[in-house]
């Protein structure tokens, strides 16, 4: 029919994209670990693939079985119920020896699941243990199905029938064909199986639960045993009456002789005591396997209940009729058998489809987390501590100039000029050493702090592998130790140049000779200059009257001698007089002088400007180690940013892949309609 091959179209169809969308994940996955291997900013991203790429496929499989592998009907029913006997008159002919083993205290105990094949000749039976697969004699088979718990680790029979030698064979050909096999139960409330859990996943994977009750026992005890396990089964559940033979002899059915009676009366039974089964007691099927194989002849009255298999072929006719409606005369679009398959498969690919498409946006939130980011902020935060490094050497000029100042007036006052001098070094020298202390915690705390917790940030946000993040944080520890040990070793104090004894003693010898120079003018000099003057002027005099004239005795000649030797003492007493006057204001003058080139020494703007050049090689080149570093990230982070977008461009085959997917699966829901 139409809807049937539409069906299998889609059904392909949805396998296929599946397929490929697990092909479409297994390369994104491959090729994004190629690319981005070793980049921890993307490993949440490569786990979400490689999630990914571990869900499809299970979940391809999952749909794949579901699509192609087997559809179950159930054949469940109380122990001693006629269950085994049921399904050998349903399988064979009524001569045909027994499949299942049958008797009187014969209690089914394991699972059979009864598979079909119109290419074998003969039947195959295999035990499964475990995760093995043996295969058995029909006669061991037979032996141990039956023992149920003393069968250690098993977890069912496999039976895969040859349909040549079953009876009817065309119905289970078209069973093979459509892949739907027989799941024979444990006898419920026997005393050799009761999980109940392990039976109620059974019952929810039937595509028809066929249902067994003995026509002498239904009743309430046997309904409580079949209930719980009952409410998990599928909608499609047809009710079998076993031993219908039998009903004649059972309490149940007193006071009634006729067929129709006895059918009707069963009906309320099923209703009134099964619950689960009371919309479906009206369906239900009263055979006799056991007549069937004793090929008993039902009686005229019998015969119009009750076909010569003893209704046999009419629970045949219904298992027909969920492959194919048809058989009943009726037209639809899919089978039951179609339809459930189809549902189940709908189901299963809105399951992986929402699980996968989960685990896309579990992707995208990955991705949505990864920031890669350039080095940006680490050149930002470099300028910023470097700029803060500066400023202890604006505080540096600034302590040297204030306690250099406060020194200077007492030179060569009331401190000895040499005293004054020493002080004034030492105080440098002391001001110099707290700087180094000071400075070289201000590195730790700006360069080993905040701005390295400002290169591990932006090493984080780049994608740096780990390889790369450790050779970077190891050539960054490398600039700050180099920079901490050349800021400590640089020569600060030559950028304060202080006077020295050398400088004082020229300005004196500058303030004495402007002092001699000055002589003529200097009015206190003037009467030491007369007398000077006098003599000399009185010495040729004294010569010329004593060689021309015999008035001069002696006498007078030695007193005028005497007097101008006396004036000529008087004239040195007053000239050193007055140079001793002279010396004090020399001094003063000379120690202003050597005060003020103590000043200009440490003039503010000068000294910033000196001390800053004393460290501006050392701070450069620390700059130019971290611009280095910054242009490594700027890379990394590029690399990684394209690393990222390549992922973000396959993973968009991946949703085209299943927006397909559930384009699919919306048209199987319309063909189910």
């Amino acid at each position: 029919m139409a809807g049937s091959k539409d069906v299998e179209q889609i059904t392909e169809s949805i396998l296929k994209k599946l397929e490929e969308l697990g092909g479409e994940v297994a390369q994104v996955d491959e090729r994004s670990r190629q690319s981005a291997s070793e980049t921890p900013a993307l490993a949440g991203v490569l786990d979400s693939i490689s999630s990914l790429r571990t869900l499809v496929p299970e979940l391809a499989d999952g749909v794949t079985d579901v699509a192609r592998g087997k559809v179950w009907i159930g054949i469940v029913g109380h122990y001693s119920h006629g269950k085994s006997s049921l399904l050998n008159a349903l399988l064979q002919l009524p001569d045909a020896p027994e499949l299942l083993p049958t008797g009187d205290g014969v209690v089914t105990g394991m699972v059979s699941r009864v598979d079909f094949s119109s290419t074998r000749t003969m039947h195959e039976f295999r035990l499964l243990k475990g995760d093995a697969s043996m295969p058995i004699s029909e006669e061991d088979y037979r032996a141990q199905v039956a023992r149920g718990s003393a069968l250690t680790g098993v977890y069912a029979f496999d039976l895969e029938l040859a349909t040549q030698e079953l009876a009817q064979s065309d119905l289970w050909r078209n069973m093979e064909k459509r892949c739907i096999a027989l799941f024979d139960t444990p006898g419920l409330g026997g005393p050799y199986f009761s999980d109940a859990n392990q039976v109620s996943q059974w019952m929810s994977q039937f595509l028809l639960l066929v249902v067994c009750v003995r026509a002498d026992r239904i009743t309430k005890d046997v309904a409580t045993s079949l209930t719980p396990f009952l409410r998990e089964a599928p909608k499609k559940i047809l009710p079998v009456v076993t031993f219908w033979d039998t009903w004649q002899g059972c309490k149940d059915y007193e006071g009634i002789s006729g067929e129709e009676q006895a059918r009707a009366r069963a009906q309320q039974l099923l209703e009134t005591r099964f619950p689960v089964l009371g919309e479906h007691a009206h369906r239900a099927i009263f055979v006799s396997a056991r007549q069937y194989r004793n090929r008993t002849e039902p009686t005229p009255e019998q015969s119009r209940f009750v076909s010569p298999s003893w209704n046999i072929d009419q629970l045949r006719h219904a298992l027909y009729q969920e492959m194919d409606p048809s058989v009943l005369g009726r037209v639809a679009k899919l089978s039951p058998f179609e339809r459930f398959r189809a549902n189940r498969l709908h189901r299963r690919v809105e399951d992986a489809r929402t699980q996968i498409a989960l685990a896309v946006d579990r992707f995208e939130q990955a991705e949505g987390k990864v920031s890669i980011g350039d080095a940006g902020p680490l050149d930002e935060a470099l300028l910023e501590a470097t700029e803060r490094m500066e400023e202890p050497f604006d505080r540096l000029s600034d302590d040297i100039e204030s306690r250099v100042m406060a020194l200077v007036p007492d030179l060569g006052g009331s401190v000895p000029l040499h005293e004054g001098v020493e002080e004034l070094n030492r105080v440098v020298r002391s001001c110099i050493d707290d700087f180094k202390r000071m400075h070289a915690r201000s590195v730790k705390r700006e360069l080993e702090g905040r701005l390295l917790r400002t290169l591990e940030d932006q090493l984080d946000r780049s994608g740096a592998s780990a390889t790369k993040r450790s050779a970077l944080l190891d050539r960054f520890t490398r600039e700050v130790r180099a920079l901490g040990e050349a800021l400590a070793e640089a020569e600060y104090e030559r950028a304060v140049r202080l006077p020295g004894a050398g400088q004082l003693g020229t300005a004196t010898a500058g303030a004495a000779l402007k002092s001699m120079l000055s002589v003529g003018t200097n009015p206190r000099a003037w009467m030491p200059l007369l007398v000077c003057g006098g003599l000399l002027l009185l010495w040729p005099v004294l010569g010329v009257l004593q060689s021309a004239s015999e008035y001069f005795s002696e006498k007078l000649s030695n007193a005028i001698h005497l007097i101008g030797l006396l004036g000529l003492v008087g004239a040195g007493v007053s000239f050193a007089v007055f140079f001793a006057g002279e010396w004090g204001h020399i001094r003063e003058k000379s120690l202003a002088e050597f005060r003020k080139a103590c000043r200009n020494s440490v003039r503010r703007d000068a000294l910033r400007r000196a001390i800053k050049e004393t460290a501006a090689p050392d701070l450069d080149r620390f700059r130019d180690g971290m611009v280095r570093i910054s242009r490594d990230i700027d890379e990394t982070a590029d690399a990684v940013g394209g690393a990222l977008r390549a992922v973000r461009e396959r993973m968009r085959g991946v949703k085209a892949r299943l927006e397909e997917v559930s384009r699919l699966s919306r048209q199987l829901e319309e063909r189910m309609r």
